[in-house]
């Protein structure tokens, strides 16, 4: 991407074209967090962890009044936690359940503040590549959905260097600066090796679209 980026930037330019100027992603992700805040989401991640261990989790949460939070982790089971209380293995969203030892609490709050990562600002540990910057990568539009797609870079990006990559949604004609995220990847340092390892993030919300418009729906009852 890179090497086209630096042969052929009218060609390219003219073919991303988008409607949506970058340096309103961080109104997007903003947007985003409201709507999760309020509203029954679903997080899909894949991580891997270290060179021959990957793991793959979802997690739902929904808002006050249900205010339960609920992991799926493969090859491990289901856990939920209702606000204030503790993780329980469980399979009806925290009704009833096992209650977790404190290393397995620690690890599931982990995973759950795993999903959050992508809104913070980050670390510029290297002041030389200067401020972050949103670059456009690509758009396309499927059955009125929009999808924006930016790079997380810096002002002076290292040439090897690997940046995180965010993709928005707009329905039809919703404003811009109000697009919601429905994808992340990027790398994540792991704790064990202090390796930058592959990780890769996709968020569902459950949004009604009457008259074009976004609105944020009431979250259904909770059910196994």
């Amino acid at each position: 991407m890179r090497i086209h980026l630096a042969l052929l930037p009218l060609a390219l330019s003219s073919v991303i074209a988008f409607s949506q100027d970058a340096n309103l992603v961080p109104d997007d992700l903003a947007y985003t967090q409201r709507v999760m805040s309020t509203h029954h989401f679903v997080a899909q991640a894949v991580w891997q962890m270290e060179a021959t261990r990957t793991i793959r989790f979802q997690y739902d949460h929904y808002p006050e009044p249900q205010s339960v939070e609920r992991l799926k982790i493969e090859e491990d089971g289901v856990y939920a936690r209702k606000k204030d209380k503790e993780w329980l293995k469980s399979e009806d969203w925290g009704e009833t359940g096992t209650p977790v030892d404190k290393d397995k609490a620690r690890d599931l709050d982990y995973l759950a503040s795993f999903i959050q990562v992508p809104f913070g600002n980050g670390t510029h540990k290297d002041s030389s590549q200067g401020e972050t910057v949103w670059k456009p990568i690509s758009q396309d539009t499927k059955e009125g959905v929009s999808h924006f797609t930016y790079e997380r870079t810096r002002e002076h990006p290292l040439s090897d260097g690997t940046y995180p990559h965010y993709t928005f949604c707009r329905y039809q004609d919703e404003s811009d600066g109000q697009l919601w995220l429905s994808s992340f990847s990027g790398r994540f340092r792991s704790a064990t090796t202090n390796e930058s390892m592959p990780v890769t993030i996709q968020y569902t919300f459950l949004i009604s679209f009457p008259n074009a418009k976004v609105v944020i729906a009431p979250p259904p009852k909770p059910n196994p």
